[in-house]
């Protein structure tokens, strides 16, 4: 077997066992009974933040974290017009989607708002570290980056599937992609972050939806 099939393999394999550990500890955010929805979120995250980091130690981590001021502005914009769009959206199907978007609401429980802000703010980076700068660069390594941003996209948003929330996987799945193509412009995990933070505090902490 060459070498560059091994080179090949190796971050392929790593890909398939941490997507299968990120299902997994969705579900343990999103269904178990321990602690308040924030605890286990930041759990989840932390596991997502150490594999990120084992994956680097080992070579199989290929993203870019691009910290720059670029990076930071276009991110903010990005995140800004993401966070209209969505409400824009969620006011034209309210009457459809009020019970779903409330039962997501309902998982803030009565939690002090600092806490919930750099919780946030912690779990938006640790998520695109590894769903943009590992799975989606891993994956367009071996099917190009259009298949890779589709099947990134599928990954982010049926991690939510524990929840039986449609309208909460297909709002997961148009962000996702949307920080996909975001990253894929910027070459920056720090520019998809900002994007995600600042979508993730307008949309639960400072200007919700409902």
């Amino acid at each position: 077997m060459s070498s560059a099939r091994l080179t090949s393999e190796k971050p392929i394999n790593a890909l398939i066992v941490t997507v299968a550990v990120a299902y997994i500890l969705w579900y343990f955010a999103f269904m178990i009974e321990f602690s308040s929805f924030w605890t286990r979120l930041a759990i989840s995250s932390t596991v997502l933040l150490f594999m990120c980091a084992a994956l680097a130690w080992n070579g199989s981590f290929p993203g870019k974290v691009g910290l720059n001021w670029r990076a930071l502005i276009i991110g903010i914009c990005w995140g800004l017009g993401m966070y209209v769009a969505t409400l824009m959206s969620y006011k034209a199907v309210e009457n459809y989607v009020r019970d779903d978007a409330g039962a997501v609401y309902a998982l803030m429980g009565d939690v002090d708002v600092g806490l919930v802000v750099l919780t946030l703010l912690y779990v938006s980076f640790t998520e695109e570290l590894y769903w943009r700068g590992f799975v989606f660069e891993t994956l367009s390594c071996g099917l190009g980056v259009t298949k890779a941003l589709l099947l990134t996209t599928l990954f982010y948003s049926t991690i939510h599937i524990w929840t039986s929330n449609l309208p909460l996987m297909l709002v997961a799945a148009v962000a996702g992609l949307l920080w996909g193509v975001l990253y894929r412009l910027t070459r920056s995990v720090f520019s998809a972050w900002a994007s995600h933070a600042l979508w993730d505090l307008m949309v639960f902490v400072f200007l919700p939806l409902r």
